[in-house]
């Protein structure tokens, strides 16, 4: 959560999946980011073979916080 919710981390047997409310937005940080819905959700998802470096996911997530100050809560009803 930052200034709404920011980014999901879910963990499964074999992949882990980062979520983001404003994923579509990052495709330039990482075009792997595929988007998801009819908003601005964009996931990316790691597997043993498709691992992302950690300073990768540090940088998706400072900008995913950027983003939300920025324009505000993605959640909230205009």
């Amino acid at each position: 959560m930052a200034n709404g919710p920011c980014i999901l981390i879910r963990a499964e047997e074999h992949r882990v999946l980062l979520g983001f409310w404003r994923g579509k937005r990052l495709r330039e940080v990482d075009a792997r980011i595929k988007a998801s819905g009819k908003y601005e959700l964009g996931n990316l998802v790691m597997t043993e073979a498709t691992g992302v470096p950690a300073d990768q996911v540090a940088r998706l997530a400072a900008e995913a916080f950027r983003l939300n100050i920025e324009l505000g809560n993605p959640a909230a009803r205009t």
